[in-house]
């Protein structure tokens, strides 16, 4: 058996099948992923070759499927459209033969092939491509090819009436299979093409649940490992206050020490006034190891807020996606309610290039992610009459305010400078220069993402309210 259809399930489907669309024309072909169907009038005829679904039965009329039809659906509308189906043939698979043309739909194991003679000329499924020019060949060793026209002569009379015929397949099987090829599981007619459909939307229904707990399982796996980044991250604010314990220290027996050391050997005046040894960049001196102590410990401590929400956040969902995991939730009952995931037309979804934030007034201001993603959000997402912003001779993101052809007000534009400060690298400084233009006056700079050249730009020395940046911090929506 080479069908997820037994060969008597398969006989009867066919009988049904010539019943109901004989002396009529193929007048549409639409292609869903590995399923075909073709409309005779109101009748529409199912081709499947997906993993263990391979089948064939009447069906109802299908929703379209929004996409471009692919070359081989192109090529059957070609051969196919106007022409009626002359024989059908179960057995070995299913055979549809079209027209006088010689046009043929061969249904085989996940394979299904359109031939027009002798030459195959395309197919979807498992079988192995053919050049059109080369002779006709079977899709695996086992299939046999079709027998030729000729060699029926029945056909030719089934012809000359116009009708659609059922010819039994030559072919015998494989020994000892007479009980799968015997089994009937949707009775007979009338109707087995409707019990057949149910059968399989309700496979589909399992099918899709488990898709569902295997993606559901991925997530937790993704969500565990960023509960515990996150938490490493909580973990290294604590550090802040060693930090500037050690910068005060520094500091305070700056007189003591020499200009540049790896380490260093002072007492602790915090505490029992005990040895304590730190540790220092050779690199610099220790009044700069002092300074940038100080600001390490004033970036984790502002962060330190910041990150244990987000723990809590990916904590919450985490437990959630474990829980709907474990209990089976949003298990569907109806094909209606599960979304068919087609993984030949699945695209990867799409991460907006910025981060959204909201000034006082509603208006919103886009921060870029990264150097790509900078270059995107300037020049793709913002408009020519756009206000752009970048932290003068600072790296940082590129920030631009949406206006769609409103004024910028001064609020807005101190939201928005504050936001260029806090992410470029002068996020610690009190004082921070911001250039701003609009979009119009810039030009990429090629070969080097996230650089422009500015024709046009006015500059704003900004003094950072940590009010502000708290408050716009709290709007952030991520895309």
């Amino acid at each position: 058996m080479v069908v997820s259809l037994s060969s008597t399930e398969l006989e009867l489907v066919c009988q049904e099948i010539a019943h109901a669309i004989s002396h009529q024309r193929v007048q549409r072909i639409v292609q869903h992923g590995d399923t075909l169907f073709l409309g005779f009038g109101k009748q529409w005829l199912l081709l499947c070759v997906g993993a263990k679904q391979t089948r064939v039965h009447l069906c109802d009329k299908p929703i379209g499927s929004g996409a471009s039809p692919s070359a081989f659906c192109m090529l059957l509308r070609k051969h196919l459209i106007g022409a009626p189906m002359r024989v059908i043939r179960a057995g070995n698979g299913c055979d549809l033969f079209f027209g006088a043309s010689g046009a043929r739909l061969v249904l085989r194991a996940r394979s299904l092939e359109l031939f027009v003679g002798e030459r195959r000329l395309s197919g979807i499924g498992l079988g192995k491509p053919v050049d059109s020019a080369s002779p006709t060949r079977s899709a695996s060793p086992r299939v046999s090819v079709p027998v030729p026209l000729s060699v029926h002569p029945e056909r030719s009379a089934a012809k000359s009436k116009g009708e659609a015929r059922v010819f039994p397949s030559t072919s015998s099987g494989r020994a000892g299979g007479e009980r799968l090829r015997d089994r009937n599981r949707f009775g007979d007619e009338p109707n087995i093409s409707s019990r057949i459909a149910q059968f399989y939307a309700e496979a589909c229904l399992g099918d899709n649940e488990r898709a569902r707990q295997k993606i559901a399982r991925a997530r937790l796996q993704r969500l565990e490992r960023l509960v515990q980044k996150v938490a490493s991250d909580l973990h290294r604010c604590d550090g802040a206050i060693t930090f500037r314990k050690w910068g005060d220290l520094l500091f305070a027996h700056l007189h003591e020490l020499p200009a540049r050391a790896e380490k260093v050997t002072v007492s602790d005046d915090f505490e029992s006034g005990a040895a304590t040894d730190i540790v220092l960049d050779p690199r610099f001196t220790v009044l700069q190891n002092a300074v940038k102590m100080h600001r390490q410990a004033k970036r984790l401590l502002q962060a330190r807020d910041r990150i244990a929400q987000r723990l809590d956040e990916v904590t919450s969902e985490r437990d959630r996606v474990e829980a709907d995991l474990h209990s089976g939730a949003g298990s569907a009952t109806t094909t209606a309610s599960i979304p068919v995931i087609d993984r030949a037309n699945k695209k990867p979804s799409k991460t907006l290039p910025y981060r959204e934030y909201f000034s006082q007034n509603g208006q919103a201001i886009w921060v870029g992610r990264g150097a790509k993603s900078n270059d995107t959000l300037t020049f793709q997402f913002a408009d020519g009459d756009d206000c752009w912003l970048h932290t003068r001779d600072v790296p940082g993101a590129h920030v631009v305010v949406p206006l769609h052809r409103r004024t910028l007000s001064e609020e807005v534009l101190l939201d928005a400078a504050t936001l260029a400060a806090h992410h470029s690298s002068a996020r610690d400084e009190r004082l921070v220069d911001i250039a701003y233009t609009e979009r119009k006056y810039l030009r990429k700079v090629s070969g080097a993402p996230g650089k422009v050249t500015m024709s046009a730009q006015k500059t704003l020395r900004l003094r950072i309210e940590p009010e502000r940046l708290r408050r716009l911090l709290e709007t952030a929506r991520i895309g």
